[in-house]
């Protein structure tokens, strides 16, 4: 005679199951989520790969990617300025605009994919859309070594090169670029040019220049930034949003640039809280965001170890309290 299972055995086994379950899932999303950090890890390292070989061949600078203020030409945002004879950085290819001076910068998104082997890649329209907002951006095109699997929302702005209509260009990108070191210099006391520099905020006598892409003139590049995950959360409302600047922060370092322009550091991104960071010297690593006592609200109450810096300068002495 068959004997089947009895009902309190069958109970017992699917509650076996469901414990089971109850085990392995965080283990599952743990290693999940660790996976997508490795992947941006080697995004920022791949990025930093791209960085040395474009300055090999263009005098030690990396791609300029915001333009001067006083420019004459939108399309070329700042060529005109920082690169007279159009030799420092990359441009598009093919015809120019009814009207233009000369060509557009490549956009720095674009630079990195030709670096990475994408040659084909002569225009930023091969790469993003021109819109006004995120918002209203569709891409059609994803390039995964600019997209981290972590990132939930990947359209974003490099915020330039503009284009001939004086919008902007949007793809997909999760990763932020430094102003200070891949910004145009600027006229004398523009509030919005200059960068921290040994204990002065920018835009205060004392602070100082962007960089116009020179790694070589950055003060121990191994502690300062170029590319950070970051500004895909912030494009939408912020036209800024994947500049990383130190401008007017309280100190030169990551956590006083993101307590002044908060939202532009997907700080929850990764479980552990770590950030990807692509170096100044070239090497790409992660920096983790602890909490620290602090007594006055207009500091940051957190840090990042190993410690990181925004400001290409010597960091002189802060936090700077004043207005």
């Amino acid at each position: 005679m068959k004997r089947g299972f009895t009902l309190i055995e069958v109970l017992v086994v699917v509650a076996i199951i469901a414990l089971l379950i109850s085990i392995l899932i965080p283990s599952l999303a743990a290693a999940r989520d660790a996976a997508r950090s490795a992947k941006c890890l080697a995004n920022t390292r791949d990025m930093a790969t791209g960085v040395n070989t474009f300055a090999s061949s263009h005098r030690s600078r990396f791609q300029l990617v915001t333009g001067a203020s006083a420019n004459p030409d939108p399309y070329s945002l700042g060529g005109p300025v920082a690169d007279p004879r159009r030799s420092l950085y990359a441009y598009e290819a093919g015809p120019l605009p009814l009207g233009a001076q000369g060509p557009a910068l490549l956009a720095w998104p674009v630079v990195l994919l030709r670096e990475a082997g994408r040659r084909d890649l002569k225009q930023n329209a091969q790469w993003g859309v021109e819109a006004d907002t995120a918002g209203d951006a569709k891409p059609t095109r994803q390039f995964e070594s600019l997209v981290c699997p972590a990132d939930d929302i990947k359209v974003a702005t490099p915020h330039y090169p503009q284009t001939k209509s004086g919008k902007r260009w949007f793809g997909f990108l999760s990763y932020a670029v430094s102003e200070d070191i891949t910004g145009d210099r600027v006229e004398l006391g523009d509030p919005g040019g200059p960068v921290w520099k040994d204990g002065n905020m920018g835009g205060k006598a004392g602070g100082g220049e962007r960089l116009q892409g020179m790694l070589d003139k950055v003060i121990r590049p191994s502690e300062v930034l170029l590319f950070v995950d970051g500004g895909a959360r912030d494009a939408a409302s912020d036209g800024k949003g994947n500049l990383i600047i130190s401008r007017l922060a309280r100190g030169p370092l990551l956590e006083y640039a993101e307590k002044q322009w908060n939202g532009r550091l997907p700080t929850q991104r990764h479980r552990r809280g770590t950030l990807n960071v692509t170096f100044a010297d070239g090497h790409g690593s992660w920096t983790q965001r602890v909490s620290k006592t602090q007594t006055d609200s207009r500091l940051p109450d957190w840090a990042y170890v190993p410690r990181v810096r925004v400001s290409p300068y010597n960091s002189g002495t802060f936090p700077n309290l004043g207005n």
